[in-house]
């Protein structure tokens, strides 16, 4: 049968990146304690295409992708799915990135009820074989659910102040382990509040009433965050992205800090 992959190509154009995006399939994420948690992630997987030939092989991409047991979130685990990912396909350089839903368990602050909060993780892999400065550039990217209350609004008014759920997307680079629940007590331990899962009254009045004591913008947040992220041993590089869907605003608000 004919290969038409494999079949040279007389163009003399070299492709950066060629690969498959969108496929879904059950996945286990490696939890603090050391117990597994079920997940589904949808994975992007791609390599280099030499100048010389045609095509690139989409079946052994999505094989691999579909039969990789790796250990999620670490970086050796997707420096090992790359170095074969690269031998299969006979390439220079490969890449990966997996996107799923994480879940962290979580109990009521008053009435100590459990409870299960999902934050969305992914993790990002690109590996060059040639690279003498090693090859390897991994990231991980958690976005967790929190709250925040105004400073601005505290201050200017006798009763209340608004107060809405925001989110907290940190990303970090590291060729050491991070763990996803790390950066999700990062986020919350800076915001306002932590979201909670499950909230009777008494644990709706703590959340109100803390809250209210610990007002933050989005700007005191993305800070917060950055200053932990600095003195992170592990960490290479980071961004910290905190948006806040404002309660009584049409927009939302927006910090980023690049470090």
């Amino acid at each position: 049968m004919r290969d038409l992959q494999s079949e040279a190509d007389p163009r003399g154009v070299p492709i950066e990146r060629v690969g498959i995006r969108g496929l879904t399939r059950p996945m286990m994420v490696m939890s603090k304690d050391g117990s597994p948690v079920p997940s589904v992630g949808t994975f992007s997987v791609f390599t280099d295409l030499p100048m010389n030939l045609r095509g690139t092989h989409m079946s052994r991409l999505a094989e691999l992708a579909s039969s990789w047991e790796g250990r999620v979130p670490c970086p050796r685990s997707a420096e090992e799915f790359l170095r074969s990912l690269i031998e299969a396909l006979d390439a220079r350089r490969g890449g990966m990135k997996v996107k799923f839903p994480y879940f962290v368990p979580k109990r009521s602050p008053v009435t100590d009820l459990p409870g299960v909060l999902q934050v969305q993780a992914s993790v990002k892999a690109e590996l060059d074989v040639e690279d003498p400065a090693g090859g390897l550039r991994f990231f991980l990217s958690v976005t967790t659910p929190v709250l925040t209350l105004c400073p601005c609004s505290k201050e200017i008014s006798r009763f209340g102040a608004h107060n809405q759920r925001a989110s907290v997307r940190i990303r970090v680079r590291s060729m050491d382990m991070i763990w996803i629940e790390e950066l999700v007590e990062m986020a919350e331990r800076n915001a306002s509040s932590p979201l909670y899962p499950i909230l009777k009254r008494r644990d709706e009045r703590f959340v109100t009433e803390s809250s209210y004591e610990r007002p933050r913008f989005v700007e005191d947040l993305a800070r917060d965050c950055a200053l932990e992220l600095k003195k992170h041993p592990a960490v290479r590089g980071f961004s910290v992205k905190v948006t806040s869907f404002e309660s009584i605003h049409r927009h939302d608000a927006v910090a980023e800090v690049i470090g």
